[in-house]
């Protein structure tokens, strides 16, 4: 994705090169809206995780906007190019963006899917929407096979 394409993707996002970082977050927004609505803790858990990511406050509007109203499936298609762009870019906008963050970015997800689906906070479940986000999130982001599914208990379906 050259320059032009990228800086074009990043406004229809509604984000720019100061608030493009949200974009990691977007996956974890994708697992929390899985099953039709946000759960109070997967709430919780993106806007703490989303404290240890700096966001300026555009950026912290953008995602505040995506936990209160579901993003179209083509908004999370866009997002998971742009972060795979980034990453291989490793220059400029997005430099900080390794490939071990898309794996953080999956580790995040399913930590999202678990947070709204534990019994005594001890045995998880994740339902079935959630595991096919977090999956179609994986390969997109080109992490499928190294992925750990069994750390998905199948409950829940």
């Amino acid at each position: 994705m050259d320059d032009r394409k990228l800086l074009n993707t990043l406004h229809e996002l509604g984000v720019d090169q100061e608030s493009y970082p949200v974009l990691a977050l977007l996956p974890l927004v994708q697992v929390a809206w899985a099953d039709g609505r946000i759960q109070p803790k997967e709430r919780a858990l993106i806007l703490d995780t989303a404290e240890g990511f700096g966001l300026s406050q555009a950026a912290s509007r953008v995602l505040d906007s995506w936990l209160v109203e579901r993003p179209a499936e083509t908004t999370y298609v866009k997002a998971r190019r742009v972060l795979l762009a980034l990453v291989r870019r490793r220059r400029g906008i997005g430099a900080d963006i390794r490939p071990a963050t898309l794996a953080e970015i999956v580790d995040l997800c399913e930590d999202v899917a678990k947070t709204a689906g534990g019994l005594f906070d001890r045995v998880y479940t994740v339902d079935r929407a959630e595991r096919e986000a977090i999956h179609d999130i994986a390969q997109m982001l080109h992490l499928g096979p190294e992925v750990d599914w069994s750390k998905l208990a199948a409950h829940g379906d």
